[in-house]
């Protein structure tokens, strides 16, 4: 009896919690409609504040617009004339509008003849002078870039001007350095036919010919350097000004660098031209030697008694007097040796005698 009256109870107990917890669903969705209704009604609300915000901003706009235009609709005809544009460009922007601008904003804004600008293309009319405006400011701009322009491009035609005197002396400096250097380069081939006092001659002139271009070169290089030195320019000229005095220098250094190229030719010519001199004389020394010392023995001489001879009682004697005695002396015999030996002992020509001088004063003979 005990266990059948406790699963009595226990099911009255869930027969009454049946109904209590669908109350409390109905409860809860009730609450959920509720709440989505007032967040419907708050974003309304909200949307509406805004809406009316809006709204009086906009009127307070258009009375702020429409107190302007009174202002300067001074015979209060409800529209503004030409004066009245006038007037009001210069007071509200500091503009006045051009003739040919004015005619183009009045015929849009007030065509067949009306006497003005309506209030309501008040706005309208703003935009138009806020666009002449800008296109006046563009005209400004474009005056002042093109007068820029201008004086860029007659700085750049002056600084062309004294670059074309640059360009002209570089010129005359590469013809002459390269004349010089190819001459410079023929002179080994010429040395094959020359005797040291020709090569010697020739190297002397070439020199002149080395100092001339290098005359010409140094003038070139100066100019080239001080190409633009004095001269102010525009900042956007600066750059090619330095690009192109840079490119004359470099041309000027070129030029002398094979200038400096032609004259080390030339001094290992005059080197050359001086170790066959010294050779040279020294073969005619030895045979000038040996004549005075074939004379001297066959005359019985002592070396005063020459001296004498030569100098033909003076205390000295000098090339002229050297080379006449030389010539005076009987050409020597072959002694069976035949006309190779002859030739081998004979003198050379006067011009020969006189360098081979030179020993003999050095050596006090």
């Amino acid at each position: 009896e005990a266990a059948e009256e406790g699963e009595k109870k226990e099911e009255d107990t869930k027969a009454d919690a049946e109904p209590t917890q669908q109350l409390l669903q109905k409860v809860q969705a009730r609450i959920g409609i509720a709440r989505t209704a007032t967040d419907k009604e708050a974003r309304t609300f909200k949307f509406a504040i805004q809406a009316a915000l809006k709204k009086a901003v906009a009127q307070d706009e258009m009375k702020r617009i429409q107190a302007v235009f009174s202002k300067y609709d001074k015979d209060k005809d409800k529209m503004l004339n030409k004066r009245e544009i006038t007037v009001f460009s210069k007071t509200e922007y500091n503009f006045t509008i051009p003739d040919e601008d004015f005619k183009s904003i009045l015929s849009v804004l007030a065509p067949d003849g009306a006497k003005g600008v309506k209030a309501d293309d008040f706005q309208a009319l703003k935009a138009a002078v806020g666009v002449s405006r800008e296109r006046a400011k563009d005209r400004e701009r474009r005056a002042v870039r093109e007068a820029h322009e201008k004086e860029m491009a007659e700085q750049k035609e002056a600084l062309q001007k004294t670059m074309e005197g640059v360009v002209s002396a570089l010129k005359d400096a590469e013809q002459a350095v390269t004349e010089v250097h190819k001459t410079a380069r023929s002179l080994p081939v010429e040395a094959k036919a020359m005797k040291a006092p020709a090569m010697l001659a020739r190297a002397a002139e070439v020199e002149e010919a080395v100092s001339a271009a290098a005359e010409k070169v140094a003038v070139a290089v100066k100019e080239a350097e001080a190409f633009g030195a004095d001269t102010e320019v525009d900042e956007e000229l600066t750059r090619w000004l330095q690009a192109e005095k840079k490119k004359l220098v470099a041309q000027g250094k070129g030029h002398d660098a094979a200038r400096s190229r032609a004259a080390a030719m030339v001094d290992k010519f005059k080197a050359d031209a001086n170790r066959k001199d010294a050779a040279e004389v020294k073969v005619v020394a030895a045979k000038v030697l040996n004549a005075l010392k074939k004379y001297q023995a066959s005359k019985t001489l002592s070396a005063g008694a020459l001296f004498d001879e030569i100098a033909k009682g003076s205390d000295t004697f000098g090339p002229d007097e050297f080379v006449a005695f030389l010539k005076g002396l009987p050409e020597p015999e072959a002694e069976g040796e035949g006309e190779e030996k002859k030739k081998a002992e004979a003198l050379p020509e006067e011009d020969e005698l006189k360098r081979a001088f030179v020993v003999f004063d050095e050596d006090k003979a």
